[in-house]
């Protein structure tokens, strides 16, 4: 489910997500679409920050690490997540 919900807050787009991904209101969008509460996004979120997938900039906003966005629409991931 780990994958899942990494592959949920990368393929949001938009005004919703354009200076920060990891927003309330993408918060909000992604447990709506995963059926998640707010304590288990927040356990995912936590692990991706633990496996250091995702990370605070200088600004203490979450992003998600270089190697994990795609460059153009060719292009595609296989990720095993392991603890």
């Amino acid at each position: 489910k780990e994958v899942e919900v990494l592959a949920t807050f990368m393929s949001l787009s938009g005004d919703l997500v354009q200076k920060n991904k990891f927003s309330t209101t993408a918060r909000k969008e992604v447990m709506e679409r995963l059926n998640l509460s707010s304590g288990g996004l927040g356990n995912y979120l936590k692990s991706f920050r633990d496996k250091n997938l995702i990370f605070k900039n200088e600004y203490g906003v979450l992003e998600i690490r270089e190697f994990l966005i795609p460059e153009d629409n060719n292009q595609g991931y296989k990720i095993k997540i392991e603890k």
